[in-house]
């Protein structure tokens, strides 16, 4: 069980990690800005190292789905982690998304093409590019959703967070929120973001520090009820 436990909490890590693969902006020369420009814009069509960017996120999204089955097989038999159960399962719906994300790629830049942004904006891009958006949107709300249960929900097992962990992690989850209604705004007719993708680079960075700590918070928890159930297998003499 706890070798199950550490498996799912390791592939979060390994999930959150290929989901930072983004940050190789910084090292290629991507032709795209990062102050004004989408992440899911570094693998459009025709964009520099595009596959690079793309496989990060499928390898994300296989991580994370299977990492949230995992926790599911665990914890099938634990009463008091029902909760958990359910976002672990928008866990594993995040990381299907996400692959999704990478299979229907953006057929052009609208934050850096007006051609674009106008065939956008009138519907007329192919239906990868639409799909995008929508498993976008499928992956944003899952994690967002996860992370709620994930941080609040108070458990009774060994390991677990603590109160004082818990208000650090709330104050970085609010403010990961903030700034995802803030990326969203900027799709807003009449609203003009000019570092929008600075914006949404930093709530990237907390998604992905949220995912590690939550992971690392995994690797050591255990249900009680498993805790209980094993003690009463030692006690128990043969034949009883």
């Amino acid at each position: 069980m706890r070798s199950a436990r550490r498996v799912s909490a390791g592939l979060m890590m390994l999930g959150g990690l290929f989901y930072s693969v983004w940050l190789l902006e910084l090292l290629l020369p991507t032709k795209l800005s990062p102050r004004t420009s989408y992440v899911s814009e570094l693998g459009a069509n025709g964009e520099p190292h595009a596959l690079l960017f793309r496989m990060g996120d499928t390898l994300a999204g296989v991580s994370m789905t299977v990492a949230g089955l995992v926790a599911l097989l665990l914890l099938r038999r634990s009463p008091s982690w029902r909760h958990e159960r359910w976002a672990f399962r928008l866990l594993a719906l995040f990381g299907l998304a996400t692959v999704a994300d990478s299979l229907c790629p953006m057929s052009c830049v609208a934050t850096r093409d007006a051609e674009c942004a106008a065939r956008e904006a009138s519907w007329q891009v192919p239906w990868t590019h639409l799909a995008h958006t929508g498993t976008s949107t499928v992956a944003v709300t899952a994690l967002g959703v996860a992370f709620a249960v994930l941080l609040w929900r108070r458990q009774r097992v060994r390991c677990w967070i603590g109160w004082e962990g818990r208000m650090v992690l709330g104050a970085l989850f609010v403010l990961w929120l903030g700034l995802l209604v803030a990326t969203l705004a900027a799709h807003l007719p009449g609203v003009r973001m000019e570092t929008m993708g600075l914006v949404q680079r930093g709530q990237l960075l907390l998604t992905t520090a949220l995912l590690m700590v939550l992971a690392w918070r995994w690797w050591g928890s255990q249900p009680q009820e498993a805790t209980v159930v094993a003690d009463q297998r030692v006690g128990q003499q043969p034949g009883q």
